[in-house]
């Protein structure tokens, strides 16, 4: 990570403004073997309340020994102060970058409109190959890519797909009296009886009064002859 080589190499300090931060970050020091300049181990000693929410840790120059002062101190110092949330922030990919440029999240599936005719055949998306052929799974022509961030092809989305619960969620049903009750998905035919019928739901929230009537009304046609 170029972030923690530079840290390592004395390049900035870092400011922890909570004790669990300060505890995070030695954590992972102690793990690639530093200690205090004191020779003292790390995890045992924080040193964070001495300076509190302007603790700062840095390495020392030439010994590779963990130092600690305030962020006042740092600065006349002349040393540059990142602050914990920023140093373990991971940047942004280009991948990312270019999900963003497009308006579209990785991994999100759309089409690719070419003189506005959409190929709605062949679904892509953006992912860890960069555009991605959704279907085959395959790694777009570089070609294509360039054309949408010249703006010579457009995306066009699609409707977002309805949930489905995964093996062990949790769902909501209506049962024939009306009443809202939950449910393990386990792939059984209860359940798949209840997907095909449009009873089943991620929230409590969503199963409105016209849907309970429209459940129940639906169970009587087609189960009151059983």
């Amino acid at each position: 990570m170029i972030k923690m080589k530079k840290f390592l190499d004395g390049k900035f300090t870092v400011n922890c403004k909570t004790e669990d931060e300060a505890e995070q970050l030695l954590m992972m020091l102690d793990r690639t073997g530093f200690d205090w300049k004191s020779a003292s181990v790390l995890l045992y000693i924080k040193f964070w309340g001495n300076h509190k929410e302007k603790t700062c840790y840095g390495m020392e120059m030439n010994g590779h020994k963990l130092v600690f002062g305030g962020k006042d101190f740092m600065i006349e110092e002349e040393s540059r102060v990142v602050s914990f949330s920023k140093f373990i922030k991971p940047k942004k990919t280009n991948i990312e970058k270019v999900a963003k440029m497009l308006g579209v999240e990785i991994g999100e599936e759309f089409n690719i409109c070419i003189n506005n005719i959409a190929s709605c055949y062949n679904p892509y998306y953006i992912g860890e190959k960069g555009l991605t052929v959704a279907k085959r799974d395959l790694k777009a022509h570089d070609g294509k890519l360039e054309a949408l961030l010249l703006g010579k092809h457009t995306i066009q989305k699609l409707p977002p797909k309805p949930w489905k619960p995964k093996m062990g969620e949790t769902y909501i049903f209506v049962a024939s009296d009306g009443t809202k009750i939950p449910k393990v998905w386990k792939s059984q035919m209860e359940d798949y009886m209840l997907f095909n019928d449009k009873n089943y739901f991620k929230e409590y929230n969503e199963i409105t009064p016209e849907i309970i009537e429209r459940i129940l009304k639906e169970m009587k046609g087609k189960y009151e002859t059983i």
